[in-house]
């Protein structure tokens, strides 16, 4: 698959302005699809549209490409619970977001324990990233985008959404939609 065409696909709720930021996992043997000037064509082109692309970690057998809208991340980790989190996380109060996403990047790289604020980058509700935690993964009421332990109705129909908006811009990339095109975030 073609980078732009993961990049509708697992990017479209971001695209579209209905998540703060999606992680899309690339294998190792299709890195070669995505490369620094490929990035960095990426970013000049969206980044005046609020959407950024980031590789956050090259693990083990995989790629994560962090797709994401600057200004939303930026709004949501200033949030009290949010912030609370990421402080008892080990992130500095006051913190720019990239200097955040060096820190997480490089917890990544530590590979001692997989790092769970992840979530808070990616807008998932800070009581579901706790739960994560707390039960180690397991006894989720749902799974979806992310484990829901709280909130499952709000998290069903986000689900719902999200998966909506990814065949419908997969299906107008298909058409001869570009990339650009469609970000409306």
């Amino acid at each position: 698959m073609r980078l732009e065409q993961l990049l509708v696909y697992h990017g479209a709720p971001t695209l579209a302005g209905l998540k703060i930021a999606n992680l899309i996992s690339i294998p190792e043997r299709e890195y070669n699809i995505v490369n620094d000037t490929l990035l960095i064509k990426y970013n000049s082109l969206c980044n005046s549209k609020g959407i950024y692309f980031q590789i956050l970690c090259s693990c083990k057998n995989r790629y994560l490409l962090y797709v994401y809208n600057k200004e939303k991340v930026e709004r949501y980790i200033k949030k009290p619970e949010s912030k609370h989190f990421l402080s008892d996380a080990g992130y500095e109060p006051g913190l720019r977001l990239e200097t955040q996403l060096i820190i997480l990047s490089a917890r990544f790289k530590q590979k001692k324990e997989f790092p769970h604020e992840l979530g808070i980058f990616l807008g998932y509700p800070v009581a579901d990233v706790k739960k994560i935690i707390q039960f180690g993964g397991n006894q989720a009421k749902i799974c979806g985008e992310w484990k829901v332990y709280t909130n499952v109705n709000a998290a069903t129909e986000t689900f719902r959404q999200y998966s909506c908006c990814r065949q419908d811009y997969l299906h107008r990339y298909n058409l001869g939609y570009s990339l650009l095109s469609l970000i409306v975030a």
